[in-house]
């Protein structure tokens, strides 16, 4: 007998049930309310959500917005990995970083925005934001992955002499493997989150935090809620497909 097919095929069935239970959950609410200004119902946000794929201009925004922000992400993980390799070549490098990425992590999201549009303007401004919050995530996520090398290893690595090139290759990159995709993926959806926001407040010309603003302007709540629903596809869609390339990619490390 094939448990396996016939238990993946009871999980999709209560996936689907769970769906349609949180949309019959979201229907009801919005009939006790009786406010679409407050709480749209699913129809009346699909049929928003139908009208703007159907505006020609709807995949500029989807362009702009994914080319921008998975660019910010793509930095950020390049320059939180090479750093975690510095802090994992010099010690004191890690002593002297902590702090400053421990405030890049406390500061709030706002403040970064409103700061970093007074340098950078609206047009650079999510990929510098996406940066910002990314790396952090991606730093810290390589620092515990070195960290979990057993000490026997590392004494036996020193003992035989084994060059810092070859302990980085065959110990510290594939035990860093896993924290360090976890990070990716946890730094990619909050890079969307920051992202979004960052256009929605520097009003980025051509993006679907445009749309946003622009929704709230007219109080279209029902737009609003198909435009969010827009993003949180996008964003699971293309980070699963980013996932699933940098899982690919690290397969010979393993």
């Amino acid at each position: 007998m094939n448990f396996t097919g016939e238990h993946k095929e009871n999980k999709s069935l209560l996936r689907l049930l769970v769906l349609v239970g949180w949309l019959a959950l979201w229907w009801l609410i919005s009939m006790l309310v009786g406010q679409s200004l407050l709480v749209p119902s699913p129809l009346q946000v699909f049929r928003a959500l139908c009208q703007l794929m159907t505006q020609p201009s709807v995949w500029a925004w989807i362009d702009r917005s994914l080319g921008t922000i998975t660019l910010g992400w793509l930095l950020g993980i390049c320059c939180g990995f090479f750093l975690s390799l510095l802090a994992l070549r010099f010690p004191f490098f890690d002593l002297f970083l902590r702090p400053l990425l421990w405030m890049v992590r406390a500061t709030p999201v706002a403040s970064f925005i409103v700061l970093a549009f007074l340098l950078v303007g609206s047009v650079r401004l999510p990929i510098l934001i996406a940066f910002l919050i990314t790396m952090p995530v991606v730093f810290t996520a390589g620092m515990d992955g070195f960290a979990t090398v057993p000490a026997e290893q590392l004494k036996t690595a020193r003992l035989y002499g084994m060059e810092p090139s070859k302990a980085l290759r065959y110990m510290y990159l594939p035990a860093a493997l896993d924290s360090f995709l976890s990070g990716c993926s946890i730094g990619y959806g909050l890079a969307w989150k920051a992202g979004i926001a960052a256009e929605v407040i520097g009003l980025s010309h051509g993006t679907l935090g445009e749309q946003i603003y622009y929704a709230k302007l007219s109080l279209d709540t029902a737009s609003l809620f198909a435009v969010t629903l827009l993003i949180i596809c996008l964003s699971w869609a293309a980070g699963y497909l980013l996932r699933h390339l940098l899982k690919r990619m690290s397969m010979p490390l393993r």
